[in-house]
């Protein structure tokens, strides 16, 4: 929607116009997604999770909030768009997540990574389980309900074990926590971004400044906040409510604003408002992952690029960036065992969480509707596949290197991604078109 309305004036009926519209639009969406993330999220994350003194729960926790995007996308793909691109998403994310989020933290992280092997075996062991799940209701076109109902089974219990796993393997260490708060300080390049933190602070409340630890004063934007948000609702999602109705609603969040201000200090409210953030942050990604899927049908069009190839690649890097950025900031010490728990908890987030309830909760009006499933996806087929074989790597390097998770692993992952981008391009313009 918002793509639409301003493409006559980048001139997206030629070509010169339409590159420098793809180009100007996708710096700046990818900006707002970074600068959010690194502004509001990580904080949020700290926030939320640093009372958690089971690392394996925190991790747990940690890839549910870095889910948002994911979620987000799914759900729009899911209505929107065919089977076979909705697949291509999903396949895209957890192949992101394992090959590139998972890499890049053990390549930057200053030690090698130490998984207990009891966590280890039990996390692999439901990797191949979600695996082989999600190729199953893939396939499956006419079941709505056995197998998502299947998949919620195998997550209950897969978070009942993570619950059930001795306790001198998963207690944080005090050393970790001290970590933990030293998360929150801005960097010299998101600095000088004066206003725009300023418009995004109005936006999402500052967990920072909101905190009973904080000494700078309690911002006044925190008052028009909750009205702000409306605004964005009511004239993005052109909902019709009346104008008595939209006059009531402006008056009670006021009144919200008012009381997040007088009592921002105080710790319910603290957590409240990274409540109110992550909410706010619904439609923030709402609105960013509905340009950018835009866009991809605009590079699709352009390049001549499949579009299932773009939301295996593209779509799912984006929606990863919250993913990448976040246990970055969570690679030291304990952390770095949080962070890569909690990237391999995605896939069974995504595949045994989100999807099941997503397919029960839209049944078969959406992407699920198309009688072929995924037939006609060479690119879920073919991430499959390398999917598979990143599990396998991840195994065997844990055992070779005594329980570890190791810089080499990152950088084989990372070749592993390579390969499977050059070959799937090497299959030919029949396959990269679809």
């Amino acid at each position: 929607m918002l793509l639409k309305s301003l493409e006559p004036f980048f001139g997206a009926s030629s070509a010169p116009g339409a590159a420098i519209y793809i180009v100007c639009w996708l710096a700046v969406l990818t900006s707002l997604n970074v600068f959010y993330i690194h502004e509001h999220h990580v904080k949020i994350a700290r926030h939320i999770t640093r009372k958690i003194g089971n690392i394996f729960i925190r991790a747990l926790v940690l890839s549910l909030l870095n889910s948002i995007p994911k979620i987000v996308l799914m759900v729009s793909l899911y209505r929107t768009s065919s089977i076979q691109v909705f697949a291509s998403a999903i396949s895209g994310t957890t192949q992101i997540s394992m090959a590139i989020s998972l890499a890049l933290v053990l390549v930057f992280a200053k030690t090698n990574c130490f998984v207990h092997h009891i966590s280890f075996y039990k996390d692999i062991l439901f990797l191949e389980a979600s695996h082989l799940l999600l190729l199953i209701m893939f396939s499956s076109t006419t079941d709505t309900l056995t197998v998502p109902l299947m998949a919620l089974g195998v997550f209950s219990t897969f978070v009942f074990n993570t619950f059930s796993l001795p306790a001198y393997i998963v207690q944080a260490s005090p050393s970790s926590q001290e970590a933990l708060f030293s998360l929150s300080r801005p960097s010299p390049a998101f600095r000088v971004l004066y206003p725009v933190r300023f418009v995004f602070n109005a936006v999402f409340l500052d967990p920072a400044l909101l905190s009973s630890e904080s000494s700078k004063k309690v911002p006044y934007t925190i008052v028009l906040s909750p009205a702000i948000n409306l605004l964005i609702v009511v004239s993005y999602f052109r909902i019709n409510i009346g104008h008595f109705g939209l006059l009531l609603s402006f008056a009670c969040s006021f009144l919200v604003g008012l009381l997040l201000y007088m009592m921002a200090r105080k710790r319910v409210l603290s957590t409240a408002s990274c409540i109110y953030t992550l909410t706010a942050s619904v439609v923030f990604f709402s609105i960013i992952m509905e340009s950018l899927t835009s866009l991809t049908a605009h590079i699709s069009k352009e390049t001549g690029l499949g579009i299932q190839f773009l939301s295996g690649t593209f779509l799912s890097l984006q929606s990863n960036f919250m993913e990448i950025v976040t246990c970055l900031k969570y690679s030291e010490g304990e952390m770095l065992i949080v962070s890569s728990c909690s990237i391999i908890y995605t896939h069974m987030c995504n595949v045994l969480l989100f999807f099941p309830i997503i397919r029960l909760l839209l049944g078969r009006g959406g992407g699920g509707a198309y009688p072929h499933g995924i037939a006609n996806a060479p690119f879920v087929y073919f991430s499959y596949v390398f999917i598979l074989a990143e599990i396998k790597v991840i195994f065997v390097n844990y055992l070779l290197r005594h329980h570890k998770l190791t810089k080499d692993l990152g950088y084989t992952l990372i070749a592993i991604y390579a390969l499977f981008v050059v070959g799937f391009a090497i299959e030919g313009k029949a396959h990269l078109c679809k």
